[in-house]
C-alpha cells in the first residue's frame, strides 16, 4: 500500500511538471515556440507494465565511470556534442552529433524529442524506460538527419529514474534537462568574419594572439601552423621575426577564401620611439656628433682639475642616488594557461576565479563542474599562491588542497579543477 501510495504520487508530481514544462519553458533556456501536442507522460517504471522499453535507434557504449557521487538520491547530468558542426548546436546538411549521458546508479532513462514548432508529428520517444543496468557516462550515436529531418529548433528533453526514485534537485519536483538545438539542410555561406593579430607589433621574444573567425568552412590551415579546430578561435605565437600569417579556408563545396595577417617583431628591449629613432640616419649622425662633444668636454674638465689642486671644505657631491642604486627587479608576469591556449592574467595582490572567468574556454558539460568562485590567486613579495575555494575541488600537482588553505605556486604547476579541467601555472 505504501508503494502504491509512493508512485501515485510521484506520477502525479510528473504529471504537474509535465503540463508546466509544456505551457512554458522556463525563463533563461531560449525556448522558442516550445511544443504543445503529442507530449507523453513518462510513467514510473516499475508501476508501468502496459508500455514496452525503448532503446536509441544509434550505438550506446558505456564509455567511463561516472564524474558524479554515487549516492543516493539519483542524479545524471545530458550533454549534447556535434561531430562537424562549426557551431555546437547549430547543425547543417549531414553534419552528425551524439548525447552524452551520465548516470551515477543503475535505473530508468527517458529521453523525449520535440520537433520544430508547427511539424506533425510534434516530437518521439528516442528512449523509454531504457533500463540503464550499470551507472557510468553513456554515449549515445552518431545521429544523423535523415531525408524527412524538420529544418528548426528541436529539443531533448531527458529525465532518471533509480534507487526507487526521480533523479531531482528538489525532491518535490522531478530534475530534467532540456538541450536545444537547430538542423538546416544547406551548408551555410563560406565567409572570412575575421582574421588578425593582437599587438600587431610586438618585441623580440613577446606573444601576440593570432585569432580567426570563419563561417561555413569544412576545414581551417594557417601557414605555419597548420589546420587549426574550430570555426572560430585564438592561439599565441611567438614568431622570432616579422612574419606574414596566411589562412585558408574550405567549404564541403570545394569553394576556398584566404586572408593574410603580419605580425612586425622589433628588437628586443627598444621602445617604439627608440626603434624609430635608430632607424633615422639624421638622428644617428646627430647623436654620434653629440657624443663626440661630451667627449671633448669632459677631457677638458679633466685636464683642468688636475692642473691645479682644488681645496674644498666639503667632499664633492656625488652622483644622484637614483643612479648609485640598481634599479629594483620586476615583479614576476604570472597567468594561467586554458586548455584552448587563452591566458588568464594574475595581475594584482588577488584574483577569484571560477566558472565565469573560464566561460569562453571549456563546454558546457565542463562548465557544470566549476563553481563560480572555485579557487583563488594571491600574490606577496613576488611569490604566488592558491587556495580552494570550497567548490568542485581543486588539487595542484596531483594533490588535493581542499581545506588546506593557502599553498604556494611554482613555474610550471599544474592546477585540476573538479578531477577534469586542467590548468597550468607561468610566470614570465
Amino acid at each position: 500500500m505504501r508503494l502504491n501510495s509512493f508512485c501515485l504520487a510521484s506520477a502525479l508530481l510528473l504529471f504537474v511538471s509535465a503540463l508546466a514544462a509544456v505551457a512554458d519553458f522556463p525563463s533563461g533556456t531560449s525556448a522558442v515556440g516550445a511544443p504543445t501536442e503529442n507530449y507523453t507522460i513518462p510513467d514510473i517504471p516499475t508501476d508501468d507494465p502496459a508500455n514496452d522499453e525503448i532503446k536509441p535507434h544509434v550505438n550506446f557504449l558505456l564509455q567511463s565511470p561516472t564524474s558524479q557521487g554515487k549516492s543516493t538520491p539519483p542524479s545524471f547530468i545530458a550533454s549534447f556534442s556535434a561531430v562537424s558542426a562549426q557551431e555546437k548546436y547549430k547543425l547543417t546538411a549531414d553534419d552528425k552529433w551524439y548525447l552524452d549521458i551520465d548516470v551515477n546508479s543503475p535505473g530508468w532513462l527517458y529521453i523525449y524529442e520535440y520537433y520544430p514548432k508547427g511539424s506533425n508529428p510534434g516530437g518521439k520517444w528516442i528512449a523509454y524506460k531504457w533500463h540503464l543496468k550499470e551507472s557510468g557516462l553513456w554515449k549515445l550515436g552518431p545521429f544523423s538527419p535523415g531525408n524527412t529531418e524538420p529544418e528548426g529548433q528541436h529539443i531533448y528533453r531527458t529525465w532518471f529514474y533509480g534507487n526507487g526514485q526521480w533523479a531531482a534537485e528538489d525532491p518535490k519536483e522531478q530534475q530534467n534537462y532540456a538541450i536545444f538545438w537547430t538542423y538546416s539542410k544547406s551548408y551555410p555561406e563560406l565567409k572570412i568574419v575575421s582574421f588578425e593579430v593582437n599587438p600587431p607589433g610586438i618585441n623580440a621574444g613577446e606573444g601576440t594572439l593570432l585569432s580567426w573567425d570563419i563561417r561555413g568552412s569544412s576545414s581551417i590551415e594557417v601557414s605555419d601552423i597548420g589546420t587549426v579546430a574550430g570555426p572560430n578561435g585564438t592561439l599565441l605565437i611567438k614568431p622570432p621575426s616579422t612574419a606574414t600569417y596566411i589562412l585558408t579556408a574550405r567549404d564541403p563545396g570545394g569553394k576556398v577564401l584566404s586572408q593574410s595577417a603580419t605580425v612586425t617583431v622589433r628588437p628586443a628591449d627598444l621602445p617604439d620611439q627608440a626603434f624609430k629613432l635608430l632607424s633615422n640616419p639624421v638622428i644617428l649622425i646627430i647623436m654620434g656628433l653629440a657624443a663626440g662633444a661630451l667627449i671633448v668636454l669632459l677631457g677638458l674638465m679633466l685636464r683642468r682639475r688636475y692642473a691645479r689642486p682644488i681645496e674644498l671644505k666639503s667632499p664633492p657631491s656625488s652622483l644622484p642616488a637614483l643612479l648609485e642604486q640598481p634599479a629594483a627587479p620586476a615583479a614576476p608576469r604570472a597567468y594561467l594557461a586554458l586548455p584552448n591556449g587563452l591566458e588568464i592574467q594574475l595581475a594584482g595582490s588577488s584574483k577569484s576565479i571560477g566558472r565565469g572567468e573560464l566561460a569562453r574556454a571549456l563546454g558546457l558539460d565542463e562548465l557544470c563542474l566549476i563553481s563560480r568562485q572555485h579557487f583563488r590567486v594571491t600574490c606577496s613579495d613576488g611569490q604566488h599562491f592558491i587556495e580552494d575555494m570550497g567548490g568542485g575541488g581543486t588539487s595542484l600537482n596531483g594533490t588535493d588542497i581542499r581545506d588546506q588553505g593557502e599553498v604556494s605556486l611554482n613555474e610550471g604547476d599544474l592546477i585540476e579543477l573538479a578531477g577534469t579541467v586542467k590548468l597550468k601555472f607561468h610566470t614570465r
